[in-house]
C-alpha cells in the first residue's frame, strides 16, 4: 500500500503534538516532560495520585496530574481547580511525612 509523502508528514506532526514528553538535549538521561496543550474539563481531585511540573525549559509553563491509574493529563498552573489539587497532594504528603 503506498501512502503519499504528505499524508505520512501530517500523521507525523499529528503525533507529535498529541505526545507530551519528548527526549531531553543531548547528554542528558533524564527525559524532559513539556505540556503542548492543556485538559479542558476539570479532572476530579479524587482521582489524582500525584503531580509534576513541566521542565523550565518548555515553551509553556504547564503540571502533569497523574491519575491513580498512572494516565498523564497536562493541565494549566494557573487555573484554580488545578492549583487546589496541587495544595491537597502536598498536604496529603507532608501528613505521610509527619504523622
Amino acid at each position: 500500500m503506498k501512502v503519499s509523502g504528505a499524508v505520512l508528514s501530517l500523521l507525523i506532526i499529528a503525533a507529535a503534538l498529541c505526545y507530551q514528553a519528548h527526549a531531553s538535549p543531548s547528554g542528558l538521561n533524564t527525559p524532559r516532560v513539556c505540556c503542548f496543550n492543556f485538559a479542558d474539563k476539570r479532572f476530579p481531585s479524587k482521582l489524582v495520585a500525584d503531580y509534576k511540573t513541566t521542565d523550565s525549559q518548555c515553551s509553556k509553563k504547564g503540571v502533569v496530574l497523574i491519575s491513580k491509574r498512572g494516565r498523564e493529563i497536562c493541565a494549566n498552573p494557573e487555573e484554580q481547580w488545578v492549583q487546589d489539587i496541587i495544595k491537597h497532594l502536598d498536604n496529603q504528603k507532608a501528613k505521610l511525612r509527619n504523622p
